[in-house]
């Protein structure tokens, strides 16, 4: 069987990252290694990881500025990042900067 996806969870609500994370720990492909709710309790857990959800907007920051630090701590890693911003010019850096894809997780 091979290695489970490390899958980190970057989310300001905790509402939103623990029912995500129990989704993800249900498939046994993947292991949740980490959950954060800031910028800097996410720094604290960039090592190993291969997918990580990350929040656009969190509390210290956005979170497009852990991506660089998520690929030097895991070069082969990869970034969903999570917006609600019907525009999007921070957003738009994102993919340029190594997310993989935007996630609009607007509310119609």
């Amino acid at each position: 069987m091979p290695k489970p996806i490390a899958v980190l969870l970057v989310d300001k609500h905790a509402a939103f990252r623990q029912p995500l994370a129990f989704l993800f720990q249900r498939e046994h492909h993947f292991t949740v290694v980490g959950q954060a709710g800031s910028l800097a309790e996410a720094r604290e857990k960039l090592n190993g990881v291969d997918l990580a959800l990350i929040d656009e907007t969190l509390p210290d920051g956005n979170g497009i500025e852990l991506i660089e630090a998520l690929h030097a701590a895991s070069p082969h890693s990869r970034v969903l990042l999570l917006t609600d911003r019907t525009n999007r010019p921070q957003s738009g850096s994102a993919l340029p900067n190594g997310a993989a894809t935007i996630l609009d997780n607007r509310r119609a």
